[in-house]
């Protein structure tokens, strides 16, 4: 009977200590598990984290995106204000809305305000750009040294006005140079003439003489410094 008794115990307490054995399994089970959940947790903490901060960063690229087009359409209407004589009321408003105003050229950008229909005189965008907004959307777009150029004569219009005869005769023909090879070959000033192909060659021509030009017309219309600074400069010295 004792050693009956006796089976009893050591079964019961075999059972005891496999359960025990379990519940630290359970446990420590249970402990992974907390633990997961938490990398879990901080994991998408952090992508929330990235996500605010990516959709902050597009929210802030919009704005910016959106004030550098107001800018722009300032830029033109003051052109149209200061040296065309064609302002309209909806030019008007578009001045008074904004303090911030820009002195050059950005022929591509500009024609983005066409494109997206923020504006509807594009006869003015030819005016100071030279070349028509579909054609530097469609082609001119492409071309690195012929946008600079064209935002050159942005930059000139808008602080002198129209072209005067030489420089926009010069303008005439590098614009010539270009549609005769069908707007699809830029100018590569920086190689040697006898390596260029006849259209690459004439509009390297075309493009050295511009450049000339509008460096002759930019000299002549600089602010001119007064005698009388220099002498009193000269004097302070």
């Amino acid at each position: 009977m004792s050693d009956f008794g006796g089976s009893k115990t050591f079964a019961y307490q075999q059972d005891q200590s496999m359960l025990l054995q379990n519940i630290d399994s359970i446990k420590s089970e249970a402990e992974k598990l907390l633990q997961q959940h938490k990398r879990m947790s901080e994991q998408q903490k952090s992508m929330l984290t990235r996500v605010n901060t990516v959709e902050q960063y597009a929210m802030e690229n919009r704005r910016i995106h959106i004030l550098y087009h107001e800018i722009r359409s300032r830029f033109i209407s003051v052109v149209k204000r200061d040296w065309f004589d064609s302002e309209t009321m909806s030019d008007h408003g578009i001045i008074e809305s904004r303090n911030e105003s820009t002195p050059w050229g950005d022929p591509l950008v500009d024609a983005q305000l066409y494109h997206d229909a923020m504006r509807h005189d594009s006869d003015t965008y030819l005016r100071i750009y030279g070349v028509s907004v579909s054609r530097v959307i469609t082609d001119i777009g492409k071309m690195p040294v012929a946008l600079s150029m064209i935002a050159r004569r942005g930059t000139f219009v808008a602080k002198h006005g129209d072209l005067p005869p030489h420089l926009a005769d010069c303008w005439g023909k590098w614009h010539q140079a270009l549609a005769d090879a069908r707007f699809e070959v830029d100018v590569a000033p920086s190689e040697s003439h006898d390596s260029l192909t006849p259209k690459e060659r004439q509009m390297n021509v075309a493009y050295q003489e511009l450049v000339q030009a509008f460096a002759k017309h930019e000299d002549d219309l600089a602010p001119a410094i007064d005698d009388d600074i220099l002498g009193s400069s000269d004097t302070e010295n």
